[in-house]
C-alpha cells in the first residue's frame, strides 16, 4: 500500500493547484502592480526609480515631511509619522517598538533607569540600554568597566610565578610589557578548547582530523560527535600495550577484565596487578593492585619493604635500602648531599650537591615502580620503555614451574641494569642478574601467584655521575618446561580462587593440572545456567556448587558436539545467585578443555536475545564475531514446533561452530556438511 500511496499524493496536490487557477485575474491597466521594487525606490509607469529623501522636519504634514505612516516606509529614521513634527520616527507609543523595549522621545529604548534593568544587568547607559556595569563602581575589586561589561584590569608580570590569580596564571609577555592572562597555549585550557588572545575560547566541532591538529585532546576527530580525541577507533590505538578506544576518545590497555592476563583487573583503562590476594606475589589486593596487609606476620603480607613489630616498612637497615640511599625509622631516605645520581631516590637527580626531580618524562606504563604495581606484558614480543634516573621498572608475566626464560635488552642507555625476580612459594625473594645485558632462567621454581617479574634499573655507569635514562627496549621468550602446568584461568583451584567468568564466551586452551578447575558464575533471577565442557586428550567431570560448597547440579549428559559435559543448574530466585562450577577429571592426569556457558530463558519464549535472523529466513552468515548471538528458528515462540528450517551457516577460517538452544525447544537441531550429505553432530 504504501507505494500507492506516494503516488495518490502528488495527484491530489495536483488537482488542488489546477482548481486555485481555473479563473483568469481580473483585466487592469495599472503598470505598477506587478512591480515590486527595492528599498528607497517607487515605481513610476511600470519602472523602479529612486525615491527623493524626504526633508528633515516637516511642519504638521505638509510637502517638507510625512502625513501618514505610509509615507515613512523606507525612512531610515523610522516607519512611524509624527504628526506635528512631521518627522518620521522609531515609535509615538510603547506598542510600536519590539517586546522588551520602550518608546521614549522617538525611539525605543531598554530603560529609562535602573529599575527598569533586569538582574543580570542592573544598570542603564547613557545610551538607554542595560548593561553589566555603566562605570567601574559597578564591578568588583580587581575589574573595570568596559562598553557595559565589566573586565579584569590587567596584572603587569614578567613570568608566570609573578601571576597569583588561578584564574590567569601566564604572562604574556609583549614587547611592550608582560600582562597576567589565562593561556598561551591550547594545553593550558580544557577538553575543547583553544587559546585565543590569551583567552581559553570554545573549540568548534570538528568534521576530518585536520580540525583537530592543535586540539590538546588529541589528533583525531569523531565525525558523528564532533569530538576531538586521541583516537576514534581501535584501528587509531598504535601504542604497544593500549590497543582499545574508549567511549570518551583515549587509547588504553584494556576496556574490560577479560583484555588482560589471567590474574589481573582493568581499572582506569590499565590491566591492574591482581583481583584476589592469591594474585599477588606479596602483600593483598587492594582495587586491582597488591599493597601491604594492614597487620603483617611475615615479609610475605607485605607488598614491598619488610614486615617489623606486625607493620610493614621499606626497611629495617641500610642493607634493605637500593644503593646510595639510608634507612631511617622504616623509611629509604636520601642523604643531605649527593655526588651522584646513586644517592637519590627514583625519578630524582643529583644537582649542584643536593637531589631533585629530574625532568624526565613518563612513559605511559607508569606507575610500573615495584612488583606490587607491575604491568602484565606477552612475552615473544619487543617490549618499550622510558627509564628516567634513579628509577625502576617492573613487568610482570605468568609462567609455570619448570619454564625457562630468556630476556635481553635490544637497545638500551649505559647503566640500565636487567634481573629476573621471583617470590618462590617456600618465602623470600630471588633476583637472577644480567651478564651484558642478557638473563637466561632454563627453569623456574614454582613461584607465588605462578608469575614472575622482569626488573630493569637506572643506576649510575661505572666512572660516571648520571644514571641511566631514556628509551630502551627488550625482548623476553619463554620456553615451557616440564615441572608443572598452568593455563589463562590459573590460580582457580578452590572455590576460594574461582575464577569469574562472563556468559557467552568461549575459553579455550584450558589444562587440569592434576587438580580441580573452579569458575564462578551470576545468574539472574527467573534465569537458568547451562554450562558445557569440552575435553580434549581425557575425559572429565562437570558439577555445579552454591557458594556454601552445596552441590546443585552433576553433568551427566554428554554433548554432541566434542564429547563434553552439559550440566544444567536453576531456574535462579528472583534475586539472582552465585554458582560454582567445577570441572575435574580422574582418568587423564593433565587433558585440556575448552568451558562455555550461558543463561537460558525460564520462559519459553525467546525472550530478549537479540535477533540475528529473523523467522522464516533461510540464511545466517555467522563469523567469530557474532558469538552468543541467537537466531530465531521459526515464528513466534521458540517452541512453536512446525516444518523443518534451512540454515545455510558460513564460518571463517579461524571460526568454531558452537550451537546452544537459548530456551526450550521441543525440536531437533543437526548440523550437516556444506553439501547437506552427511549428518556431522545432532543434538
Amino acid at each position: 500500500m504504501r507505494p500507492l500511496l506516494r503516488l495518490a499524493l502528488p495527484l491530489v496536490l495536483g488537482a488542488l493547484a489546477l482548481a486555485g487557477c481555473s479563473e483568469d485575474p481580473p483585466a487592469t491597466t495599472d503598470p505598477c502592480l506587478r512591480v515590486v521594487c527595492q528599498a528607497g525606490q517607487d515605481c513610476v509607469d511600470g519602472q523602479c526609480v529612486e525615491r527623493e529623501p524626504l526633508p528633515q522636519g516637516g511642519h504638521g504634514g505638509g510637502d517638507s515631511g510625512c502625513e501618514v505612516n505610509s509615507d515613512c516606509a523606507f525612512d531610515p529614521r523610522g516607519r512611524v509619522c509624527e504628526p506635528v513634527s512631521g518627522d518620521c520616527v522609531a515609535c509615538l507609543a510603547d506598542d510600536h517598538c519590539p517586546s522588551g523595549l520602550r518608546c521614549r522621545a522617538g525611539a525605543c529604548v531598554e530603560c529609562d533607569g535602573d529599575a527598569d534593568c533586569p538582574e543580570e544587568r542592573s544598570h542603564c547607559s547613557g545610551e538607554k540600554t542595560c548593561v553589566s556595569c555603566a562605570a567601574d563602581e559597578h564591578c568588583a575589586s580587581g575589574e573595570r568597566c568596559d562598553a557595559g561589561t565589566c573586565v579584569r584590569v590587567p596584572i603587569a608580570c614578567s613570568a608566570d610565578e609573578e601571576c597569583t590569580d588561578p584564574a590567569e596564571p601566564r604572562c604574556l609577555v609583549t614587547a611592550e610589557a608582560g600582562t597576567c592572562v589565562q593561556c598561551l597555549e591550547a594545553s593550558d585550557c580544557g577538553e575543547r578548547q583553544g587559546c585565543d588572545g590569551g583567552r581559553c575560547q570554545p573549540l568548534p566541532p570538528c568534521a576530518i582530523d585536520e580540525d583537530c591538529a592543535e586540539d590538546p585532546a588529541g589528533s583525531k576527530c569523531e565525525p558523528a560527535t564532533g569530538r576531538c580525541g586521541q583516537c576514534a577507533q581501535d584501528l587509531d590505538c598504535s601504542d604497544a600495550g593500549r590497543s582499545h578506544c574508549t567511549t570518551d576518545l583515549r587509547c588504553v590497555a584494556c576496556i574490560a577484565d577479560d583484555g588482560c592476563a589471567a590474574g589481573y583487573a582493568c581499572e582506569a583503562g590499565f590491566c591492574r596487578s591482581c583481583r584476589l590476594d592469591d594474585d599477588c606475589a606479596r602483600g593483598t589486593c587492594s582495587g586491582g593492585t597488591c599493597v601491604d596487609r594492614a597487620h603483617c606476620l611475615a615479609d610475605e603480607d607485605c607488598s614491598s619493604g619488610r614486615c617489623a613489630a606486625g607493620q610493614c616498612t621499606a626497611c629495617l637497615g641500610d642493607l634493605d635500602c637500593r644503593e646510595g640511599l639510608w634507612c631511617d625509622a622504616g623509611r629509604c631516605v636520601e642523604g643531605p648531599t649527593c655526588t651522584s645520581d646513586a644517592g637519590c631516590g627514583p625519578g630524582r637527580s643529583c644537582t649542584l650537591g643536593a637531589c631533585a626531580a629530574a625532568a624526565c618524562e613518563d612513559d605511559l606504563a607508569e606507575p610500573d615502580g615495584s612488583f606490587s604495581s607491575a604491568r602484565p606484558e606477552l612475552l615473544q614480543a619487543p617490549v618499550e620503555r622510558r627509564l628516567c634516573p634513579g628509577d625502576e621498572d617492573w613487568i610482570a608475566f605468568t609462567a609455570a614451574p619448570g619454564d625457562g626464560v630468556d630476556v635481553g635488552f635490544l637497545e638500551a642507555p649505559s647503566g640500565a641494569e636487567l634481573s629476573v625476580v621471583l617470590f618462590p612459594e617456600t618465602g623470600g625473594m630471588v633476583e637472577v642478574g644480567s651478564v651484558e645485558g642478557r638473563v637466561a632462567v632454563p627453569a623456574l621454581p614454582a613461584s607465588r601467584a605462578a608469575r614472575a617479574f622482569i626488573r630493569v634499573r637506572s643506576t649510575v655507569p661505572a666512572g660516571g655521575t648520571a644514571a641511566a635514562a631514556g628509551p630502551y627496549s627488550l625482548l623476553a621468550t619463554l620456553k615451557p618446561g616440564g615441572l608443572g602446568c598452568t593455563d589463562a584461568a590459573e590460580p582457580n583451584n578452590t572455590r576460594d580462587t574461582a575464577r569469574p567468568v562472563a556468559p557467552d564466551a568461549l575459553h579455550e586452551g584450558l589444562t587440569l593440572c592434576g587438580d580441580d578447575d573452579f569458575f564462578r558464575v551470576e545468574v539472574p533471577g527467573g534465569r537458568t545456567l547451562v554450562a558445557y565442557a569440552f575435553f580434549q586428550g581425557g575425559a572429565g567431570q562437570l558439577e555445579v556448587f552454591g557458594v556454601s560448597g552445596s552441590r546443585v547440579a552433576t553433568g551427566t549428559a554428554t554433548t554432541a558436539l566434542g564429547g563434553g559435559k552439559i550440566v544444567t543448574a536453576g531456574p535462579a530466585v528472583s534475586a539472582g545467585s552465585t554458582f560454582l562450577v567445577k570441572v575435574s577429571s580422574s582418568s587423564s592426569p593433565r587433558p585440556t578443555y575448552s568451558f562455555f556457558w550461558t543463561l537460558q530463558e525460564q520462559d519459553p519464549a525467546c525472550g530478549d536475545a537479540p535477533v540475528l535472523v529473523p523467522g522464516g529466513a533461510d540464511r545466517a552468515r555467522l563469523r567469530s564475531a557474532t558469538l552468543a548471538r541467537t537466531v530465531d528458528l521459526g515464528p513466534g515462540s521458540c517452541d512453536a514446533g512446525g516444518p523443518e528450517l534451512g540454515y545455510s551457516v558460513e564460518l571463517g577460517a579461524e571460526a568454531r561452530l558452537l550451537a546452544v538452544l537459548r530456551a526450550p525447544f521441543q525440536g531437533r537441531l543437526s548440523l550437516y556438511d556444506a553439501g547437506l550429505i552427511g549428518q556431522l553432530e545432532a543434538v
